[in-house]
């Protein structure tokens, strides 16, 4: 049974940070349009969030934006699970 909720986590996971990679990207390449960068930067943060409370890192979304604690760690989860995905 605690394969299936692992299997879970990880496909939540693998969702939200396909969005933060998009949104990343984008932001990278620059955004003339004023109202597209809140959208797409609104949408990274959300995507941070969501991963921070997947992988335990928070227990509730508050303001949609990580504190700085929180953001070091979820950014630490991302690059360790991003080296496990290159190491399978």
């Amino acid at each position: 049974m605690a394969t299936v909720g692992y299997a879970h986590q990880i496909m939540a996971i693998d969702y939200h940070l396909s969005y933060y990679r998009v949104a990343s990207k984008q932001l990278t390449d620059g955004i003339a349009d004023p109202k597209e960068f809140v959208r797409v930067e609104s949408i990274k943060d959300a995507a941070l969030c969501a991963i921070a409370l997947e992988a335990g890192i928070i227990q509730e979304i508050g303001s949609g934006k990580l504190d700085r604690e929180y953001w070091e760690r979820a950014i630490a989860f991302i690059n360790r699970y991003e080296q496990a995905e290159i190491a399978a």
